[in-house]
């Protein structure tokens, strides 16, 4: 058996990660199964067990993943628009980040659908 290495760990995690986020912004969570993730990443369903617990596991890292990303993009515009005089302007510019990534397919399909 072949060993591998944490780098080809990490590297094949990765893959699952964007292949499975793809796939289910593609055709939704339901759609999607365990073997077709693992075929187009170019692995096995082990492979992809032993990274995830689950097909459920797998979904919400994406799906958390997105929300920290809008999260930290919606702060940091807030941060930027800050004006002693207006602290409403802060709130707007958060509010206009979230209704951009409301745009996004990928966070239309994986996270508010």
């Amino acid at each position: 058996m072949v060993r591998r290495s944490k780098l080809d760990a990490q590297q094949t995690r990765e893959k699952l990660l964007a292949v499975a986020k793809a796939l289910f912004q593609k055709q939704g969570f339901k759609e999607t199964t365990v073997s077709e993730i693992a075929a187009k990443a170019g692995t096995t369903k082990g492979a992809l067990f032993h990274h995830f617990e689950s097909k459920d596991a797998l979904f919400r890292e994406i799906w958390e993943g997105l929300q920290i990303e809008m999260d930290e993009e919606a702060r940091t515009a807030a941060v930027d628009a800050l004006d002693n005089d207006d602290p409403y302007s802060a709130f707007m510019a958060g509010c206009q980040t979230y209704l951009n990534w409301a745009q996004r397919a990928d966070y239309q399909q994986i996270v508010l659908i």
